[in-house]
């Protein structure tokens, strides 16, 4: 953990002590640090640290900002966003099994961030419990509010032509 903090605080832009002000997209737990996604008007914020008082928060505008939705196969439900600071990409994922049998008990939601620079990964941290809210989802509305579309054959977003 000490290493994951000197990563933080090496990238750290400025210093950070909101909560979120607009839409809590994403929360949980991560050891004795909080893991926060959240949208306000056109900008998406990424927090992690102490509940209240994060040890890094980046805002990012919505059109600026890097989501996989889900591409709507395989066994999971997933989908990321990316938030990206002085070379360092904070990847918040979520994910969900989908139920492939009757008598599965109902799956729960699972999350967490990768840190990574370049192709080295700094750190993979999940969540110590389910994300609540796990509405990363909403980001694509988002997107295509600020004049962007998702184009599913490319797996990229485009702006304008939507």
């Amino acid at each position: 953990m000490r290493a994951l903090s000197l990563i933080l605080a090496l990238s750290l832009p400025f210093p950070a002590f909101a909560d979120c002000a607009g839409e809590l997209l994403f929360s949980c737990p991560i050891k004795a640090a909080r893991l926060e996604v959240c949208l306000t008007g056109a900008t998406a914020t990424y927090s992690f640290g102490p509940a209240g008082k994060p040890d890094l928060t980046l805002e990012t505008p919505v059109a600026d900002l890097d989501f996989q939705p889900w591409p709507g196969i395989g066994r999971a439900i997933w989908q990321t966003v990316r938030f990206h600071n002085r070379g360092v990409v904070y990847e918040v994922w979520s994910s969900l099994e989908k139920q492939m049998e009757e008598n599965q008990p109902e799956p729960a939601w699972q999350g967490g961030v990768t840190v990574q620079q370049g192709d080295q990964v700094l750190a993979e941290l999940s969540c110590s419990t389910a994300p609540d809210p796990s509405d990363l989802d909403l980001i694509f509305q988002a997107k295509e509010a600020a004049g962007q579309c998702w184009n599913y054959s490319t797996q990229t977003w485009q702006n304008g032509g939507c």
